[in-house]
């Protein structure tokens, strides 16, 4: 055992009797010594999750000579990189989600906060340090355990599902939860949208632009967006239409891609069924907070409880952003949640003796452009030249500019370019490119329409040999696959 009795009981006293950031930080300066513990390898905070809140609390943290591990999670960045238009970020008139957490991304790597690709699988806080395990995102799927003196939740929500015929069969294939990722493969197609809130309105607006026709499925008798102009802006064009009364009962296809669907007039109890191409869900979210449940506060909603700002029912863990907020859930309250849970972490390692480091320095890194030779495709000549008159093999990366499992596999690509790059010949094209289009692509090499991103396919001799169609694509796999494809 690593963890003495006088610590275990002192952690329990102090989560059975706190109820407010001030209360945990004094019990913990009368019976607790940080020069006591006597593990090496432990980490002063750790920050679950890198959303706004967790890198925004990264940087305050960091800035005060604090050393920081984030855990980035599944989803680097967090929900708003989903975001294609942003105009309620302050000093941002309009501008992607993406490249706002990329700026963030970037301050985080000036000072050299450390972040590690993995996913948070357990906690302990009822021992002290706390214990945070964690799984590589890897084909190893090794498990790791950390030591932390201070923990920061930041890890948000999940899309909630309907849990209908048909969602989980043609989830990737006709079903998705984000317009902006894959929005463009369904151009001048019909597709719906099931919510009546903000996010409805959003990729209402979204795909307006991009496919033949929005039908936007309302299961009230009206909508509960809170951005009325956005809302009277969308309903106005043509090729939006709104059903309200109405819930989806069942999603249809041919095996392959989504082709009807069944709706419900929950009034009347008339069903009717409806071709359609795509089926967006926008129907709210859920906190991550299953591993938490058993160890701190929730709401009946299964939101983090938080006391005095961002402190949770256990005296050191803090917890930021959406995951304890189901009322305002925006990008600018995440990143104060953010700021006030690492102001907060900061006076409790100061209450429990922890001593700053005085060595800690930020030195700049470098973001420039990496020698990868890989070809963007920008037109039908360029795929011409690069793909169908090439003499070697050929691995598309297909992604979405919005698409954060894209920005993993390109990850994962750039990596292993310069092992193979006189054997394959790496190229990658964007959905959104209209002057090569993906229908363009497939039809010349005589592949199968292309239903998510990302998307990784093999030709050889101008025809498709296989692809992957998963965003969990690690280098060990990849280079079995391109050991495969060489045979």
């Amino acid at each position: 055992m690593i963890y003495t009795e006088k610590s275990y009981l002192f952690l329990t006293l102090c989560t059975l009797l706190c109820s407010g950031c001030d209360n945990q930080i004094t019990i913990h300066k009368k019976n607790y010594n940080y020069s006591q513990i006597k593990q090496d390898n432990i980490n002063p905070v750790i920050i679950l999750g890198s959303g706004i809140s967790g890198l925004v609390a990264g940087i305050y943290l960091s800035q005060a000579n604090i050393p920081v591990l984030i855990i980035e999670g599944e989803k680097p960045g967090g929900a708003l990189t989903k975001a294609h238009s942003v105009r309620n970020w302050p000093g941002v008139i309009d501008s992607p989600g993406l490249e706002i957490t990329g700026k963030i991304f970037d301050q985080a790597k000036q000072l050299n906060i450390n972040t590690v690709q993995e996913k948070v699988i357990s906690v302990d806080f009822t021992q002290y340090p706390f214990i945070i395990s964690t799984q590589v995102l890897d084909e190893t799927k090794k498990i790791i355990d950390r030591l932390a003196l201070t923990c920061i939740i930041t890890m948000g929500t999940e899309p909630n599902l309907l849990n209908i015929t048909g969602e989980k069969e043609y989830f990737g294939r006709g079903v998705s939860t984000c317009a902006v990722c894959e929005g463009s493969l369904y151009k001048n197609k019909k597709v719906i949208i099931v919510g009546g809130g903000d996010a409805a309105i959003t990729e209402a607006g979204y795909l307006s632009d991009i496919v033949s026709q929005v039908t936007l499925v309302v299961r009230k008798e009206k909508f509960r967006a809170k951005n009325i102009q956005e809302q009277e802006r969308v309903c106005k064009k043509l090729n939006v239409k709104v059903l309200f009364n109405t819930e989806l009962k069942e999603i249809k296809g041919d095996n392959t891609k989504v082709t009807q669907v069944i709706l419900e007039n929950n009034k009347i109890k008339k069903t009717e069924t409806l071709d359609i191409d795509g089926v967006f869900l926008a129907i709210g979210a859920r906190p991550n907070t299953d591993i938490f449940k058993k160890q701190l506060e929730c709401n009946e909603n299964n939101f983090i409880i938080t006391k005095n700002y961002q402190a949770s029912s256990v005296p050191g863990v803090y917890a930021a952003g959406d995951i304890t907020d189901s009322i305002f859930r925006q990008a600018i309250t995440a990143a104060g949640d953010g700021c006030k849970a690492a102001l907060q972490a900061k006076k409790f390692l100061e209450e429990i003796g922890y001593q700053t480091q005085q060595n800690i320095t930020s030195s700049p890194v470098s973001t420039g452009p990496k020698d990868i030779n890989i070809t963007e495709i920008k037109s039908q000549k360029d795929f011409d030249i690069f793909v169908l008159d090439s003499a070697k093999g050929t691995i598309i990366d297909v992604y979405a500019t919005m698409c954060l499992g894209c920005q993993k596999v390109a990850k994962v690509i750039e990596d292993i370019i310069p092992k193979f790059k006189d054997k394959i010949n790496f190229v990658k094209i964007n959905i959104d490119n209209k002057e090569c289009q993906i229908s363009y692509v497939t039809s010349k090499i005589n592949g199968k329409d292309i239903q998510s991103v990302p998307t990784v396919i093999f030709i050889k001799n101008k025809k498709e040999i296989f692809r992957i169609e998963k965003d969990a694509y690690t280098k060990d796999q990849l280079e079995k696959d391109i050991q495969k494809f060489l045979l």
